[in-house]
């Protein structure tokens, strides 16, 4: 996430059609904020803030796709400079945003876990479903970080730590 004048637009990500389009919402003062990942770059919060604002403010955001998995988009308008003012000493200080972003963080752990128990230990080990996905949700949720190709964990390390605990034979 970036601030930015709209004289600065030259520094930020986006596409020259992006950077042309935006110029037709926004007036040469204007700020606007920046956000952008990728599977290299970025962060989670770039990519749940582009969701959010996309899905409640609509009229306020352009969005385009990038390789690597990721996206750029430019928020404008009284709706950037709100976000702005309200997420100087909280980043999720704006309007719903907080309960949007856990939200996300809820479903990606949830997502994440399911495949590593899915694709990592069921061919290989005994073990209950429901008790391994209870124990990740409640000891693990929150553990590692979250990039927005979902949770940095290492599936050996977490392997071994089930198999020590008895959740897997």
């Amino acid at each position: 996430m970036e601030k930015i004048n709209i004289a600065e637009l030259n520094k930020s990500f986006g596409s020259d059609e992006l950077k042309e389009e935006l110029k037709n919402h926004v007036k040469e003062n204007d700020f606007v904020i920046c956000f952008a990942y990728t599977d290299y770059g970025g962060d989670f919060f770039d990519k749940i803030a582009i969701e959010y604002f996309k899905k409640y403010y609509k009229d306020n955001i352009i969005i385009e796709k990038t390789r690597y998995n990721g996206k750029n988009a430019f928020l404008f308008g009284e709706v950037a400079q709100e976000f702005w003012k309200e997420t100087e000493n909280y980043l999720l200080g704006f309007d719903e945003l907080e309960e949007f972003y856990y939200q996300k963080v809820n479903e990606q752990e949830l997502e994440d876990f399911e495949y590593f128990i899915e694709n990592e230990l069921k061919e290989k080990y005994l073990f209950e479903s429901e008790k391994v996905l209870d124990y990740l949700l409640t000891e693990k949720a929150g553990y590692y970080s979250i990039t927005p190709q979902g949770l940095d964990f290492g599936w050996e390390t977490l392997t071994n730590e089930l198999l020590e605990l008895g959740l897997i034979f």
